[in-house]
């Protein structure tokens, strides 16, 4: 880090930092109105939409999906809404929510500032409150489907965070990954999230819940790529080097299709052994991955002249 960078990078941080607390009473989900999940619910209207499923179109998954009732159909998408919600709640409490405590622990350098402080804070605030507004809409679908017998399994992501933390002892390193998969958590959801609030085959409810929170994440993802900003420049060369890697290797797990995750919900729509298809579009599914919004993590990494550091493909 050179001598004169660190009241630059104050500056820089402040700015973007004051905006977003000064804003938050005004935008965030928790200080909103309560989701009435007592609203109207038509029980024709499925909770999730096929299209998001990566095997949603695989011809022998819509022969086994057209042979079912339509109770039977619905369910199923129920338990995926279901699924999707439980693995929102294991970002934030696993992944994002532990990062924070970190930078409230001033465990890496740049974010050692007052209003930083303040905006991670109103940062933990909402992303608790994410985890509740997730508790409750899976509560609703569970009792109105019956699903009170749902498990997900343990996320892959966790898998491959853990093996990453395994690669090192040096507690800053931890931190440092912990970083990678919370930021690229918070700055590359918001496509997906836009996408789901808008399908519009889907029940209200649940579209209304989910631009609840696309509209923090959005607010989240200037705050995470300014805290990473910050931290950046005042790493040394060794721990600068360090991080792209991380961030690398982040990459390449946050876009690796959880089958495990997806196919978890598949006996509630037949009691068939799945095992042969579920091999079968795992392999399929392995050369895919998914989508995400690198729009603003590509400016912050243009704007630290790292891009081609990172061995990644964007496209």
């Amino acid at each position: 880090m050179h001598p004169d960078q660190t009241e630059e990078i104050v500056a820089l941080d402040r700015k973007v930092m004051a905006k977003m607390a000064a804003t938050w009473s005004d935008r965030v989900a928790v200080r909103k109105e309560r989701l009435d999940l007592s609203q109207y619910y038509d029980p024709s209207i499925p909770d999730f939409p096929l299209e998001i499923i990566p095997f949603g179109a695989d011809p022998e998954f819509r022969a086994i999906l057209d042979e079912q009732g339509d109770q039977s159909r619905l369910r199923f998408l129920a338990a995926t809404w279901i699924a999707y919600n439980e693995r929102v709640i294991f970002i934030e409490d696993d992944v994002v929510q532990p990062f924070c405590a970190l930078l409230r622990k001033n465990l890496l350098p740049g974010v050692n500032d007052d209003l930083v402080q303040q905006v991670i804070v109103q940062s933990q605030v909402d992303e608790q409150f994410h985890t509740l507004m997730c508790l409750e809409v899976c509560s609703s679908a569970r009792a109105r489907h019956r699903l009170n017998d749902y498990v997900l399994p343990p996320p892959l992501l966790g898998k491959r965070i853990r093996e990453q933390l395994a690669t090192t002892d040096d507690v800053f390193e931890h931190a440092l990954i912990l970083m990678s998969y919370a930021t690229i958590s918070e700055t590359t959801i918001h496509d997906y999230l836009r996408k789901l609030s808008t399908i519009t085959s889907i029940q209200p409810l649940n579209r209304i819940h989910t631009e609840m929170h696309r509209r923090d994440e959005a607010a989240h993802g200037t705050i995470f790529l300014e805290i990473a900003r910050s931290v950046y420049r005042n790493l040394d060369a060794a721990r600068e080097r360090a991080l792209l890697s991380f961030f690398t290797k982040a990459l390449h797990d946050s876009v690796e299709i959880d089958m495990s995750f997806w196919s978890s919900t598949l006996p509630y729509l037949d009691t068939r052994d799945w095992r042969p298809f579920i091999e079968r579009v795992g392999r399929d599914l392995s050369r895919r991955r998914v989508g995400r919004d690198y729009g603003a993590l590509l400016q912050l990494l243009d704007d630290l002249g790292v891009r081609d550091k990172v061995d990644f493909s964007f496209s």
